[in-house]
């Protein structure tokens, strides 16, 4: 099996898990930080950004009040989820493309890019948090209208 790293510096494998990439520089989400005390089957613990920290960490370009939302609002991942191995990953198969977010503390630009060049992506940049969705929609519709056209054509 080829052996690269996920981030510099960090072995990677077949089924690197997503916590491989929350640890590069520049990073200030604590995964497992702030269980959630109703995890199903009690098996397993969910974690979520801790409310006072969502919006530095997460949302830091969005406005206040809709940062509070989001926070309030937002879906617990499973510890599983960021530490179990992943299966083959579908960029070594299928053209890929990533909209590096420049100021994400949540998934640092350093574990962004290097994921993108791992997978020979087509990158775009913008000065970002990671609710790259909510802060700047046009950026995030048009990688996708780029990407559709380039598969399309």
């Amino acid at each position: 099996m080829h052996r690269k790293d996920a981030v510099p510096g960090r072995p990677y494998a077949l089924g690197e898990p997503v916590s491989a990439v929350l640890t590069a520089p520049g990073g200030e989400l604590r995964p497992g930080a702030a269980p959630n005390p109703y995890a199903a089957g009690g098996q397993d613990a969910d974690v979520y950004i801790d409310p006072a920290d969502f919006r530095a960490v997460f949302a830091a370009d969005v406005p206040a009040g809709t940062a509070a939302g989001m926070a309030a609002t937002q879906r617990p991942l499973s510890v599983t989820a960021q530490t179990e191995p992943s299966g083959d990953p579908a960029w070594k198969t299928i053209p890929s493309w990533a909209l590096i977010t420049l100021d994400d503390k949540a998934i640092p630009p350093a574990g962004q890019k290097y994921m993108a060049a791992r997978a020979n992506a087509h990158v775009e940049t913008v000065r970002s948090s990671h609710a790259v969705m909510v802060s700047h929609p046009a950026a995030v519709t048009r990688i996708i209208l780029n990407a559709a056209r380039s598969l399309s054509s």
